[in-house]
């Protein structure tokens, strides 16, 4: 997986600024994302919250993050946890979290003897996270060039991942499945017209508006894809 800073929430970025180090804060889900409770409160969750709600079912954090492990990383050695090498530089590590010593074991034993850079720990990572398995797939079988000229990202629930866009229909209905928390989906993507970072809302549940931005950011890619091949 990719390192480092997150995305900043409601801002639109030229795309020259954009780079993949955004990927691993949406990984880890250190960016707020609203959810409606079942008390009906609204309120803003982040990645660390959705994991001590028992929502997230493992969570993930870097000495890179040195605000987060400072003010918050002692706050978690109560859970089962783990190290997992996959950064290149050797003088950082990643802590990995789980809600129970079971899921621990579990992870452990499908990573047993696979170095930092096997597709494998990186799925395993992913899946153990609790993201949709086909942008785990998307995410580790590709090089960071592509995740960062084709990949979008799909945020919910205190998390957020890269996919394919020829994905996103798949993977919002997933989510939707497997947490079903009366919130928006935030679709953000590097628009291919006019070369922004921008994001879009789809409400809990709402097919249609799923299917027509999938709709519009195809034909946005089309339209780009016919201009330049002239």
């Amino acid at each position: 997986m990719v390192t480092a800073g997150a995305v900043k929430n409601a801002v639109t970025l030229p795309k020259s600024k954009i780079t993949l180090t955004f990927c691993y804060n949406m990984c880890m889900g250190i960016g707020p994302i609203h959810i409606f409770l079942k008390s009906g409160d609204l309120m803003a969750i982040s990645g660390i919250n959705a994991f001590r709600l028992g929502i997230k079912p493992a969570f993930l954090c870097t000495t890179l993050q040195e605000k987060f492990m400072k003010n918050h990383f002692a706050e978690l050695l109560d859970y089962p946890h783990t190290t997992v090498d996959i950064l290149p530089e050797d003088q950082h590590h990643c802590f990995l979290f789980f809600q129970n010593e079971k899921m621990k074991q579990e992870f452990l034993q499908k990573v047993f003897g696979l170095e930092k850079d096997h597709p494998e720990l990186h799925k395993q990572i992913g899946l153990v996270l609790g993201y949709p398995p086909r942008a785990v797939a998307f995410f580790y079988k590709n090089r960071l060039d592509k995740l960062k000229r084709d990949g979008i990202s799909l945020s919910y629930v205190g998390g957020s991942c890269i996919m394919d866009l020829d994905d996103l229909v798949e993977n919002a209905i997933w989510y939707w499945n497997q947490y079903q928390f009366h919130d928006e989906m935030l679709v953000g993507y590097a628009d291919p017209i006019d070369g922004y970072y921008k994001r879009i809302a789809i409400p809990y549940l709402d097919h249609q508006q799923l299917k027509r931005v999938y709709q519009d950011l195809k034909a946005k890619r089309q339209t780009v894809e016919t201009a330049s091949s002239i």
